[in-house]
């Protein structure tokens, strides 16, 4: 049985104060490092989309010493074109292999890097399983937390902004 969680979020003021505090200049510099539309960042900035936890948890593993350059680092290995434009980034992604690997040498269940993340537990096993691209942002996820102290600050994160877990019910058959 999957489990949700439901977080409270930050503020399109929040996220542009966050962006300031770690010298993120421009949307497309964002969208450049975290692999997400740039309509989509556009929107959480004027505050017509909910910010998903994964922004939260990122721009504060971002603000930690060194990992705004290491992020920078991986972003531009894995980006597979650097002369487009902001809403047509496109990034090498993990494999489900190297994924599963991450999770591993992590020591995350499934579960608890949904919890951490705010992906969804079946978006997770997807991933796993090869049914769907993983996203950029993962990969900057993954990187990041093996950092000192990272997965600490993580967990604390996501321990303050989770309002609600539940056990889903299974769908059934019509």
């Amino acid at each position: 049985m999957a489990r949700r969680y439901q977080y409270e979020r930050i503020t399109a003021r929040q996220l542009s104060s966050a962006f300031n505090s770690l010298g993120i200049e421009s949307v497309d510099q964002f969208c450049r490092l975290s692999g997400v539309g740039e309509r989509t960042v556009r929107r959480w900035l004027e505050g017509a989309e909910d910010i998903p936890h994964y922004v939260v948890v990122l721009v504060t593993l971002l603000d930690m010493p060194g990992a705004m350059q290491k992020a920078c680092a991986v972003t531009e290995a894995r980006i597979q074109d650097p002369g487009v434009t902001a809403c047509k980034y496109q990034h090498e992604r993990l494999t489900r292999r190297q994924f599963s690997q991450a999770l591993r040498d992590l020591n995350l269940t499934m579960r608890k890097f949904s919890r951490l993340s705010g992906a969804g537990e079946r978006s997770v096993d997807r991933w796993l399983r090869g049914e769907c691209d993983i996203p950029h942002y993962v990969t900057l996820f993954c990187t990041l937390l093996r950092m000192p102290g990272a997965m600490e600050k993580a967990r604390a994160v996501t321990e303050l902004l989770v309002i609600r877990e539940s056990d889903e019910e299974p769908k059934k058959a019509a």
